[in-house]
């Protein structure tokens, strides 16, 4: 299981303590708790928009488990930004 600064760190590119973490292995998907930890969303609140289906990001389920593909969560964070950017003008 990753944590939020692991996949952060992964995700980005940098160099940590001699490492370099670009092209390291980011997982395509994340389980619930994961993706709690990579969006800063309660799991509750992600469990509550999985139940009413019209709004979070897309899941779906392998094994009676929830999951979540990175690359569906980078496109639904871009959308929200998009959606409710304020400022910088």
């Amino acid at each position: 299981m990753f944590c939020l600064p692991t996949l952060a760190l992964l995700r980005s590119g940098v160099v940590v303590d001699g490492w370099n973490m670009e092209g390291a292995d980011v997982p395509e998907r994340l389980t619930l708790r994961e993706t709690s930890e990579y969006l800063r969303i309660p799991e509750k609140s992600l469990r509550w928009w999985r139940c009413i289906g019209t709004t979070g990001p897309a899941s779906y389920l392998l094994g009676g488990r929830v999951f979540y593909d990175v690359a569906e969560l980078d496109r639904w964070i871009a959308e929200q930004k998009q959606a409710t950017v304020r400022g910088g003008q």
